[in-house]
């Protein structure tokens, strides 16, 4: 099964080494270990350092990590968001973050358009 397909049946934002596990079903370190390097390769995955690590030397896992899943926006989104004022787009802060422009579009079209006229 994919890394995708498994970390998006989880839907919380961290995830810890025990529920990796279950979600994978590999119990041995070094399966799981090939698992989660191949998810933090991909951007999936990142550890939060202040967790700690499993103690293995030879096959380091962090006992918790980041889930970071990618969100499927159509392309009309991201085409609104290059036509706003130049001033937005300086930072790519909204093309970052459709879902922030999905959630606020009304009123910084509104403001836009005002500021136009």
């Amino acid at each position: 099964m994919k890394v995708e397909n498994i970390l998006l049946e989880y839907k919380k934002k961290t995830i810890t080494k025990i529920e990796l596990e279950n979600l994978t079903n590999l119990h041995s370190d070094e399966c799981l270990y090939t698992f989660i390097k191949e998810a933090v390769d991909n951007c999936l995955l990142s550890p939060i350092l202040s967790s700690k690590t499993n103690g293995n030397s030879r096959f380091p896992i962090y006992l918790k990590y980041r889930v970071f899943l990618p969100t499927n926006y159509d392309n009309d989104s991201l085409n609104q968001i290059k036509q706003l004022h130049p001033i937005l787009q300086r930072g790519t802060y909204l093309q970052d973050k459709p879902e922030i422009f999905e959630k606020y579009k009304n009123n910084l079209l509104a403001n836009c358009k005002m500021n136009l006229q």
